[in-house]
């Protein structure tokens, strides 16, 4: 591929995404800057808190074409400092009412950062977790040591998780491979863009027999 191809390529790949982020209005587009090189897209700029930084990495993220992200963006300092006991039992309050979070999370908060903690079945719950308190007001930062507990193995388990993929509607399960090593789930292969191998992970972690999801498939558009 020629110098002129590609740069042509990262050219409309950074127009999409500008325009991505132009379109979520939880995102002050305007003062966040994007540049791309060969499919990579580097962020800088500043956001007003965790929950825009988040949205602006998961706006990108789905972006057709997007190869890799690299996060430069610079978070506002809040004006007043937070309040770490009114966060954590906000905290709690959302994890309470989360119908796919199961008791045993506890959370702690020190200078706005959510530490997790806890042991789950699944993968997804713990994945869950996160995701109740990561756009809560006063957030800056969540650190997500929750454990998921050992799996038993079974003989079928990778067929069954193949069989998944294949069922999924995004994913494309002939590009993906399947390993298991212990309860650990091992992904490979390649993805067309980062929801499809976001989506391959969430699938594949429903197992029964997966503690963990080991993703490492790549991204390739083409």
């Amino acid at each position: 591929m020629t110098t002129a191809v590609v740069r042509d390529r990262d050219q409309r790949l950074k127009t999409d995404v500008e325009e991505e982020l132009a379109w979520r209005p939880e995102i002050d587009a305007a003062r966040i800057v994007v540049v791309v090189e060969e499919g990579t897209v580097v962020l800088s700029g500043e956001v007003r808190d965790y929950a825009e930084r988040v949205a602006v990495k998961d706006a990108v993220l789905r972006v057709r074409g997007v190869v890799a992200l690299v996060d430069d963006l610079f978070m506002a300092e809040p004006e007043d400092p937070p309040d770490d006991q009114a966060l954590a039992a906000a905290v709690r309050d959302a994890l309470d009412a989360a119908g796919d979070v199961p008791a045993g999370v506890h959370a702690d908060v020190q200078h706005g950062t959510v530490v997790l903690t806890g042991q789950v079945a699944f993968d997804v719950e713990r994945r869950a977790a996160k995701h109740v308190v990561r756009f809560l007001r006063g957030v800056r930062a969540v650190d997500n040591r929750i454990e998921v507990a050992r799996k038993p193995s079974a003989a079928d388990a990778v067929t069954r998780i193949e069989n998944a993929l294949r069922r999924n509607a995004i994913v494309d399960a002939h590009r993906i491979t399947v390993r298991l090593d212990g309860d650990t789930l091992i992904l490979g292969g390649t993805a067309r863009s980062w929801a499809e191998r976001a989506q391959a992970a969430e699938s594949a972690a429903a197992s029964p027999h997966v503690a963990h999801v080991d993703n490492n498939i790549v991204v390739h558009p083409s």
